[in-house]
This record gives structure tokens, sequence and C-alpha cells, in this order.
């Protein structure tokens, strides 16, 4: 193989774990985003059972 065609291939191997990583970033948000809303969700609920809903702010 000529230089060029190992430097294409490098650059094509770090092209795909950088949009790898991309993904995995993306996931990762979107997990914390649905923890984050879910524990929320809780805390409301919890709130709510305590009677503590009513009260004005």
């Amino acid at each position: 193989m000529t230089k060029s065609n190992l430097l294409e291939r490098k650059k094509q191997t770090l092209e795909l774990k950088k949009n790898r990583l991309k993904q995995l970033e993306s996931h990762v948000k979107t997990m914390e985003r649905k923890t984050r809303t879910r524990r929320l969700i809780e805390c409301g609920g919890l709130v709510a059972k305590a009677g503590l809903d009513d009260l004005e702010s």
C-alpha cells in the first residue's frame, strides 16, 4: 500500500471512532436527562403525597 492509502485508512478509522464517541455521548446525555426527569416526577409525587402541593408560593 502506498503512504497516501495508509493515511486515508487511518483517517477513516479515526472518523469512525469519532462518530462512535459522539453517539455514546448523545446516549449518555439522553439517559441522564431521562433519569433527572424521573427523579423530578418522583419528588413531585412525594410532595403531593405529603400534602404540600396546595401551598401558596
